[in-house]
């Protein structure tokens, strides 16, 4: 997209105070220069489209390099399940998503209340961090864990630190065995405040699922559903499989660029899939294409 095009539909959005100026960087990036902090603030919580996608912003840096950068943000849809209707207003729901990374807009049938399920947030998540399975809110009420659900999360790879592809399915990865020692970044715990009914929620970082590194370099991979290490040229892999059959395809995908590996090789774990039909036992009978994959590896 040119940059007159993404100016053009910026400044038929902006109602700001006073003048502001934006700068091509090159690479998509530009610099957006105010003249107030009020404005700055109102540019940054907002939420802004130029033609069908949706304007990711970040705050200023020194040595900003557009031909360096990599994107590791993702717009994603968090929901909060059984959450009570009190709770269900713009600003409580705002800083439920901030909790989870950087909340753009509520859904607008969240803030009718048209369906009451789940309150939906659109949130900006930096996927290196840890995405909580909970958050902790604090209210005139009382305490109480509330659960997050993220429906769809873009793959993004821990290695290259890029979007568009699993750490399963890196080339960077696989063409350097050295390399394969994958890195996590932890989420610091923040507290927000909420003047009428809540007083702080907090990410829980006990349920989160952490990509963590274990500070050695016999990590050979890690997955939300498998680590892999190789312990004197012999690799361990502990499994918890998924229990949705979608799910548990980027686990088969794993399993096999291990297995190519061609090394003594254990596997500890749930692997929620069955090696025969003749295992299952009662109920309805699994897809024969199902477990042919988990054979394959």
């Amino acid at each position: 997209m040119k940059f007159a095009v993404a100016e053009e539909a910026l400044r038929k959005q902006w109602k700001t105070s006073g003048n502001y100026q934006l700068i091509p960087l090159g690479k998509g990036f530009f610099i957006i220069k105010l003249a107030n902090e009020v404005d700055m603030k109102y540019i940054w919580n907002g939420f802004w489209k130029i033609g069908s996608q949706i304007f990711k912003l970040r705050l200023w840096e020194p040595n900003f390099n557009p031909a360096a950068r990599k994107s590791t943000t993702s717009f994603v849809r968090v929901n909060f399940p059984d959450l009570g209707i009190e709770y269900w207003k713009e600003k409580i729901l705002m800083s439920l998503g901030d909790a989870i990374g950087r909340a753009i807009k509520v859904d607008e049938t969240s803030l009718k209340r048209e369906v009451g399920y789940y309150a939906s947030v659109l949130v900006e998540v930096d996927l290196p961090n840890t995405v909580p399975h909970h958050v902790l809110v604090k209210s005139k009420y009382g305490s109480f864990e509330q659960e997050v659900q993220i429906p769809k999360l873009p793959s993004f790879c821990s290695h290259c630190k890029v979007l568009g592809h699993l750490v399963t399915e890196c080339r960077v990865l696989r063409s350097d065995p050295l390399q394969q020692e994958v890195e996590g970044v932890e989420v610091e715990d923040e507290s927000y405040n909420e003047e009428a009914i809540v007083d702080a929620i907090t990410p829980l970082e006990k349920d989160a699922e952490k990509v963590i590194d274990p500070a050695s370099n016999n990590t050979v991979s890690i997955t939300k559903q498998v680590i892999t290490v190789n312990l004197g040229g012999v690799l361990v892999s502990g499994i918890h499989a998924a229990s949705l059959t979608v799910d548990r395809r980027t686990l088969w995908s794993e399993l096999e660029y291990v297995s190519s590996m061609d090394l003594p090789w254990l596997l500890i774990g749930d692997f929620n899939i069955v090696l025969s039909i003749e295992e299952k036992i009662g109920g309805r009978g699994p897809l024969g294409w199902q477990y042919k994959i988990s054979m394959k590896c």
